[in-house]
């Protein structure tokens, strides 16, 4: 690298003291230096970077593998953050040349060391500047050059379009939380509005008259045990609309409980017949567990009796229970009039349907709702829900 007789005669004066320099000569890989004493020889490697007078970059190392250092900077990964350098001395008097480091300007220089390797480990995301300081022999620091760029890239969760990505992601989440609260609340408020829709529909204040106004009578006439046997199911009637009042959905026995008392009052006020066929045979003891929407079949015999009997004939009412595939099926049918043309449902079947519909969309069900029309004698109804327990 010394290739004029000025930069030898300066490394002359730094280096071979009082000695007169005669000659070099660069041959077969060697450098030779003759002065009026001595006969210096020192390898010449083209691998070597020279730094200063004294030092030369050997090698550089990332995470232990070497790296082609000639390269002006050098570009890595987050998990590539650990550098080593190596250096050689080109002192030809003294193996050891004392230096100092710094990896960017606004760091302090490192503390003087004569090691031949630099490591830097742990480094986090920047872009670095490797600097260093040799000491002359006279303790003198020379002139900070600049060794080696080199930049270390953020881990992907610290980039900017990471940092965009999880907060559109974060937003996504929020919103659709949001909505899926905004829906929960909304199915709560209609179960609420159609459950207290059923719940007025039981207490009629029509039935509840026309009910006290039969006590009445039967007091009034000497029907001591007709009155009391009415008292006693219209009292067990109430208790178990109170009772299913506090909850949306019901076991199948306590809703036949609770059809079973109704019917029983309608029977002692109209002085009929009134037959309820209730078989759960083909779900058995699953009838205690089972849940359906509360007050759910009181609709269907309300319509049974207004509509389906005229007179004082005996009504005969079938409910049957058991399961088809994924589904919990009612069959409900009478042998009254039944409908004919087309079907034009009243209050209590519509709300009976919607209130089915909401029910199949809590439990994330499908549902059936299917009148059967023109069928003699008798109205039949199939209903189809999501199996609850």
């Amino acid at each position: 690298q010394l290739d004029s007789i000025e930069h030898l005669s300066v490394w002359n004066k730094k280096f071979l003291s009082d000695d007169q320099f005669k000659d070099f000569e660069i041959l077969d890989g060697y450098f030779y230096v003759v002065s009026e004493n001595r006969l210096i020889k020192r390898k010449v490697s083209k691998e070597h970077k020279i730094i200063s007078q004294e030092l030369s970059l050997k090698q550089v190392k990332v995470n232990s593998n070497p790296i082609d250092f000639k390269l002006s900077s050098l570009t890595v990964k987050s998990d590539m953050n650990n550098f080593s350098f190596s250096f050689i001395s080109t002192n030809y008097i003294f193996d050891k040349t004392e230096l100092r480091y710094r990896v960017n300007k606004d760091i302090p220089w490192s503390n003087p060391s004569i090691e031949g390797t630099i490591n830097l480990t742990g480094l986090t995301a920047n872009a670095y500047n490797l600097e260093i300081q040799t000491m002359t022999q006279n303790g003198v620091w020379n002139k900070p050059q600049l060794i080696y760029s080199f930049t270390i890239l953020p881990p992907f969760y610290e980039a900017w379009w990471f940092t965009i990505l999880w907060l559109s992601f974060l937003i996504f989440i929020i919103s659709f939380l949001f909505f899926v609260f905004y829906r929960r609340k909304k199915l709560e408020h209609e179960l609420i509005q159609e459950r207290n829709l059923a719940l007025s529909s039981q207490l009629n204040p029509h039935m509840i008259l026309n009910s006290l106004n039969g006590l009445q009578n039967l007091i009034i006439t000497k029907k001591l045990e007709k009155a009391e046997l009415f008292l006693v199911k219209f009292s067990r009637y109430f208790n178990s609309i109170l009772t299913n009042a506090k909850a949306y959905n019901i076991p199948i026995n306590d809703e036949i409980t609770s059809v079973r008392n109704y019917l029983n009052i309608e029977g002692v006020r109209f002085e009929r017949e009134i037959i309820l066929n209730a078989d759960t045979d083909q779900i058995r003891e699953d009838a205690k567990f089972l849940k359906i929407p509360s007050f759910l079949l009181q609709p269907l015999v309300e319509n049974s009796l207004k509509y389906g009997y005229l007179g004082n004939e005996t009504v005969e009412i079938f409910i049957m229970f058991s399961y088809d595939n994924q589904f919990l099926k009612i069959e409900y049918s009478d042998k009254g009039k039944g409908i004919k043309g087309s079907y034009q449902p009243g209050n209590g079947m519509h709300l009976t349907e919607k209130r089915i519909k909401l029910f199949a969309k809590e439990h994330k069900g499908k549902f059936e709702f299917k009148p059967i029309l023109n069928q003699q004698p008798g109205f039949k109804l199939t209903i189809k829900l999501p199996i609850v327990l």
